[in-house]
């Protein structure tokens, strides 16, 4: 055989050149494709990113721009490799390094009106998102994986050892890929109501309580080295709130605690209607996992039973930290001759309310996004379940200025020691307490954050529940020392709908009754807070 010359041949040199210029222009038409599924997706993050605010807003951007900056360099350095020429190479990463603004920009432009809950916006995100998809994997599996480990003569030229060890590299990172969007999955499954697991941001499953249970213990270890660093043992600690206590309940007549009869244990028919209520009212339509709805049923019912004697046609009504509306959305229903607003500082939760309102056909609600000291308009009676440490006497004291009604079921109170507020609330514990004792039994009195284990009926608990009756107490005292209110306060039915179960109720004198109810004996106390005598 006779080796001919390339010259001798030109048909050769054009089937090259042919292959050559298939080559660049199915590389370059790779990248145009890959860029068009990130400009969708990096429109629809940007999106996302325009409509929210406050803490969402930090946490998105964070997450976005490491994103964002990954899938640049997968931009640039494909444009690099697929155009010998730079400008089109400019123009691609130019085009790329717009799409999120351009998502921000509209975001901020429909913040108003969009609600990422609604058919229409779910709609248009899962087409885009599954358009976006399906050109990514298209590009990763054919363009991209094809070329370097199908078609690539290197690649294959290489020794078995070095193939093989990248074949694995390849698994796992499809692995490490399917775990992190299972993660998601079952995290965006929890949230929405479709697995039942969490509760105010803690975990319900007490299997779950046991897998954390040494990283907790872990933590513990390190304070009682912190405290004992400073010289205070945890004996001491426990010795100094429980000291504090007995101080208070041994010389301070004017601040003993008492609860009155829950009125919903006399209730013979439903508080609230359920089944009678429209579409979107039921906690169900909030977003709730299974064992929260049923809880949250607890907890509204518990606070519309005082509201339903309460409420007078004509009142504005706001429900302070509202969420998506559990306690006044019901209401609205039942009293349609009552103006409601629901307050809340996220925009998510408030676009959840609006859905739920126009799913009702509700005409007497309305919505304010922003914080509790930024309402400043009239209203009658005031709203909060469950707003955390200062929020709850922030609340009180807009209803006290305002000379409104008041129903609260105050949370946590722990971080009270950040407040700028003043500690104690009241005169009469002001006189017995300083800031810093009060400091400690708010310490004490912050538990039951993960179900009920954390109400463990020992006497250091019982204590510790002590402590947080003496600091609800406090609040109401303040109301009827400084602004003549007739307060009372309560244990919610069943005990274990939260473990935040005191319910505070003052009515300012021209909405003032005789009398509450019934003050409760210790024992019955104890029935009302543990579900047992003690």
């Amino acid at each position: 055989a006779v080796a001919t010359p390339p010259s001798q041949t030109p048909h050769h040199d054009h089937l090259a050149l042919n292959e050559v210029v298939k080559t660049a222009t199915s590389r370059q038409i790779s990248v145009l494709l890959f860029e068009f599924g990130v400009a969708i997706h990096s429109v629809i993050i940007g999106l996302n990113l325009g409509v929210v605010s406050g803490s969402t807003f930090t946490t998105l951007l964070t997450a976005i721009c490491f994103h964002q900056f990954f899938e640049g360099v997968a931009v640039a350095s494909s444009a690099v490799l697929a155009f010998s020429n730079v400008k089109p190479a400019l123009l691609t990463v130019l085009g790329y390094s717009l799409t999120t603004p351009l998502g921000i920009i509209i975001g901020i432009g429909i913040s108003t009106t969009y609600s990422s809950t609604s058919n229409t916006s779910l709609w248009v995100q899962g087409i885009l998102d599954a358009i976006s998809g399906g050109v990514l994997i298209y590009t990763g599996v054919v363009e991209l994986l094809t070329n370097e480990y199908t078609n690539n003569r290197e690649f294959h030229s290489k020794a078995r050892g070095k193939r093989v060890v990248t074949y694995f590299f390849v698994a796992m990172g499809s692995c490490a890929m399917s775990i992190l969007i299972t993660s998601v999955l079952i995290g965006w499954w929890t949230m929405n109501g479709v697995l039942p697991s969490m509760t105010w941001g803690t975990w319900i499953d007490h299997g779950d309580m046991e897998a954390s249970k040494g990283a907790k213990l872990q933590e513990k270890s390190n304070k009682h080295k912190r405290r004992a660093a400073r010289g205070i043992s945890t004996a001491k600690e426990t010795l100094w709130f429980e000291q504090i206590l007995n101080q208070i309940q041994t010389n301070h007549e004017e601040l003993a605690v008492q609860y009155y009869r829950n009125p919903i244990l006399d209730e013979k028919y439903e508080v609230i209607p359920w089944s009678r209520l429209p579409v979107g009212i039921h906690p169900k339509d909030g977003h709730l996992p299974l064992k929260r709805i049923q809880n949250k049923r607890h907890q509204v019912e518990n606070l519309a039973i005082f509201l339903q004697s309460i409420l007078r046609d004509g009142d504005v009504v706001v429900e302070f930290c509202a969420g998506s509306g559990y306690v006044a959305l019901p209401l609205a229903c039942q009293f349609p001759k009552c103006s409601f607003v629901l307050l809340d500082m996220k925009q998510p939760s408030l676009d959840i309310a609006l859905e739920r309102i126009e799913l009702a056909g509700l005409k007497n609600v309305s919505i304010f996004c922003g914080r509790v000291e930024e309402f400043k308009s009239a209203f009658d009676v005031g709203i909060a379940l469950h707003a955390c440490g200062e929020a709850t006497d922030m609340v009180l004291d807009k209803c006290l200025a305002a000379q409104a009604a008041y129903v609260l079921a105050p949370c946590c109170v722990g971080k009270i020691k950040h407040s700028q507020l003043e500690y104690p609330r009241s005169k009469s514990l002001q006189d017995a307490i300083s800031r810093s004792e009060y400091e400690v039994l708010a310490k004490a009195a912050d538990f039951g954050h993960s179900g009920q284990s954390a109400l463990a009926i020992n006497q250091t608990n019982i204590n510790r529940r002590k402590c947080k009756s003496v600091l609800e107490t406090d609040r109401n005292k303040r109301a009827s020392e400084m602004f003549g209110y007739s307060t009372a306060m309560y244990i919610m039915h069943p005990f274990d709908a939260t473990p935040k179960n005191d319910i505070l109720v003052g009515l300012p004198r021209h909405r003032s009754k005789s009398s509450f109810s019934t003050f409760l004996s210790p024992q019955d106390v104890n029935d009302a807070l543990y579900g047992i005598s003690r």
